[in-house]
């Protein structure tokens, strides 16, 4: 529940954007939505899994923290920044969908890597998780 939050960001922010701007929401900008909410979980997921495996060899919270941006901190900015800079590409197109596609996944990707970075350490923090794990 707790890796829920950060991830309903992005889809707040994008749901958002297309309200401020009146767009009609229609079955491909689901599934835009849909495509951010995986991304921002699948890098939640993997910087909760390498949290935990440190908690279980003895580290503690903050420690597991920095080990697992080490880890996987790079790949996660890497991916986002790779979409993003990609993305605009579909600006050249004249189909409307295409200007869709590449305004609101940027706006996604970008609050996805925020929150990831910032609000799920700091909900973890918050919510307990900073008590080490037995060992197995």
């Amino acid at each position: 529940f707790l890796a829920l939050i950060p991830n309903i960001i992005p889809l707040i922010s994008v749901s958002g954007l297309m309200g401020l701007f009146k767009v009609p929401v229609d079955t491909n900008l689901v599934i835009l939505i849909c495509v951010a909410f995986g991304i921002s979980g699948d890098n939640t997921l993997h910087l909760s899994y390498v949290i935990q495996q440190e908690q279980k060899k003895g580290k503690n919270y903050p420690e597991s923290l920095r080990y697992a941006f080490k880890l996987i901190g790079i790949a996660m900015f890497a991916t986002n920044a790779i979409f993003i800079v990609c993305l605009p590409v579909f600006l050249i197109g004249d189909l409307r969908l295409f200007d869709h596609i590449a305004v609101f996944l940027s706006v996604a990707f970008v609050f996805a890597f925020i929150s990831d970075v910032f609000v799920f350490p700091a909900l973890q923090t918050r919510f307990g998780w900073n008590i080490k794990i037995k060992k197995e």
